[in-house]
């Protein structure tokens, strides 16, 4: 049974604690045949350059997620694959095409992540013989791709979006603080930033799902100096017309949890103390 919470000024502390980012594997083979043939051994050296630049590109605009090519434990695999077919003209047409996989899942394509076209059906050059050539326009490209504040904000909306970033969302004892184990500053999260935890309950014998929707920052708090955080932030919940502040089903609900973690809506950069944004940071 899926149960959706909205609840009013509710306050939920985001302590600093030692927090592992979540890992996202990053994929990057080059699957056309011409440029795989052709580079032979030079295949690897470009698909390692091309792994380099979108983990680089990515950690810069989504310092949240730790972006890496090897993971014991991942929550996601992101691909962007060198790939050609048909065109109009006498030639194939080249581009880098996405996909991704959340968790356990399998493989999807992201169908709101255009393309990045390398070369079009009427251009013959192409550097499929120099593998240091072809690696740097690779990376020029994907610099591009997320100069663009729009390709930002659909590969949030499309890929970011759905990573979890935490898991286990508790209740601070005695308090009406809901619990998010990272830090604000250290992972750039800025003030308009949005979130959603999700969790499973048991109640009655029986299991069931909800979630909570994080929607606005509120001021920082003053910690007991028994909490390790440096960096406490408060949240509030969306308004609705019948529920106001703090909820007692809440630590009910997350203190039966069977699991829960959390995901943003909308994340916003904040740089050097300055709140930005992932779309024009």
């Amino acid at each position: 049974m899926k149960r959706t919470l909205v609840f009013a000024t509710l306050l939920v502390a985001c302590a600093g604690l030692a927090h592992a980012k979540p890992a996202v594997v990053v994929k990057t083979p080059v699957l056309a045949p011409d440029f795989a043939e052709n580079l032979d051994t030079g295949k690897a050296q470009v698909e390692a350059a091309l792994s380099a630049a979108l983990i680089a590109a990515s950690t810069k605009r989504f310092p949240i997620i730790e972006w890496t090519t090897t993971a014991a434990t991942s929550e996601a695999v992101l691909s962007l694959a060198l790939t050609e077919e048909s065109g109009a003209g006498n030639w194939t047409e080249v581009s880098l095409r996405w996909s991704g996989k959340i968790g356990a899942g399998a493989s999807v394509t992201l169908p709101n992540l255009e393309a990045i076209g390398v070369y079009d059906s009427f251009d013959p050059a192409r550097e499929m013989h120099d593998p240091v050539a072809l690696a740097a326009l690779l990376k020029a490209k994907v610099d591009a791709w997320f100069a663009q504040s729009a390709n930002r904000k659909e590969f949030s909306t499309a890929f970011v979006n759905l990573v979890p970033i935490a898991r286990g969302i508790g209740v601070a004892n005695g308090t009406q603080h809901v619990v998010l184990p990272f830090s604000m500053s250290d992972e750039k999260i800025g003030a308009a930033s949005k979130l959603v935890v999700h969790f499973v309950t048991r109640d009655g014998g029986a299991e069931h799902s909800g979630s909570l929707s994080v929607t606005e920052l509120a001021p920082k708090v003053v910690q007991s100096k028994r909490q390790t955080s440096a960096s406490v932030k408060l949240f509030k919940f969306d308004t609705i017309s019948d529920v106001t502040g703090w909820d007692a089903r809440i630590p009910l609900l997350l203190g039966s949890q069977v699991s829960s973690w959390a995901r943003f809506d909308d994340y916003v950069l904040s740089e050097a103390g300055v709140n930005g944004n992932a779309v024009s940071p």
